[in-house]
């Protein structure tokens, strides 16, 4: 190759490698993912997620682990039994959420037990609905009396839309109700303090 064919073609490259360059970057702040590591697009991710309904409510207004209240309350004899049906949320001030369940009863005096665990996201769509996407989980069921019925399985994702309200009751503990978009019954939570 010439000297002027290959300064030229030097030329060329460096042409291109730098349009790439200001391409690649025009694209990646256009994305809103400024750094590799996307830093602050998930914060301005979390920040849509945790805007304000039209009371001031936000995400972080319902942050903290909630369990399943039935008749009033929680049965905590119960509880502490290990017999019954128990469930929580865990919300985290950045929308982040944890859903357990766990049941548990005596067949013939054999303890069975069943517990699932999912985690996802909860973003405020309004004043009054809610929307919360579980990734996929694992339930576990086991039984005392038979090991060979113990067993792990995957638990499908879920996305569902609840309408939603907090209150407190009258001793100022917070609840939060959730009742399923599509209809059914409102299940209530009690925050624990």
């Amino acid at each position: 190759m010439s000297r002027k064919t290959s300064v030229k073609f030097i030329q060329k490259t460096w042409r291109t490698l730098f349009c790439a360059g200001l391409l690649g970057a025009a694209l990646l702040n256009m994305s809103g993912c400024a750094t590799v590591s996307g830093r602050r697009a998930r914060a301005e991710n979390a920040a849509r997620e945790n805007k304000s309904d039209a009371r001031g409510k936000t995400v972080k207004d319902l942050a903290g682990k909630w369990h399943k209240i039935s008749d009033g309350g929680i049965d905590y004899a119960v509880y502490a039994e290990n017999l019954g049906s128990f469930e929580t949320y865990q919300i985290t001030e950045d929308g982040r959420v944890t859903v357990e369940t766990f049941e548990a009863a005596r067949n013939y005096d054999c303890p069975v037990e069943s517990s699932a665990r999912r985690e996802g996201n909860l973003s405020l769509l309004s004043d009054s609905q809610l929307n919360i996407r579980l990734a996929t989980g694992t339930i576990r069921k086991s039984n005392a009396c038979a090991p060979e019925q113990n067993s792990t399985a995957a638990l499908p994702a879920a996305i569902a839309n609840y309408q939603w309200s907090l209150r407190e009751d009258e001793t100022g503990r917070a609840d939060l109700c959730l009742t399923p978009s599509g209809g059914g019954a409102a299940l209530c939570y009690r925050r624990e303090n």
